[in-house]
């Protein structure tokens, strides 16, 4: 296991976590638009002559990059301010 700072535990893990939260609206993205391609039902229940199936895959689609670009921007600004206030606690700036 990594080891965190002492006074800052909490910040161990920012990478990993937003890095897995980057991927979820990508790999939710990509899978609704092979659903709507093979029209398999959506999470099993929702079968495509169903009037929400298309709803349903247009809103995954159609938001699963911008979700993306917006958490890779929080991701960077959170690891930037991190890395800004460890230098200020260590003297380098």
């Amino acid at each position: 296991m990594r080891q965190c700072h002492p006074l800052t535990p909490r910040y161990c893990d920012v990478s990993r976590d937003f890095m897995s939260a980057l991927s979820s609206p990508i790999t939710t993205q990509v899978g609704s638009c092979f659903e709507l391609a093979n029209q398999n039902p959506l999470f099993g229940l929702i079968s495509p002559d169903n009037f929400l199936y298309y709803p349903i895959l247009g809103v995954f689609i159609l938001t699963g990059v911008p979700s993306a670009g917006m958490l890779w921007s929080k991701a960077t600004k959170a690891a930037n301010d991190e890395a800004d206030r460890q230098d200020r606690l260590d003297g380098y700036k």
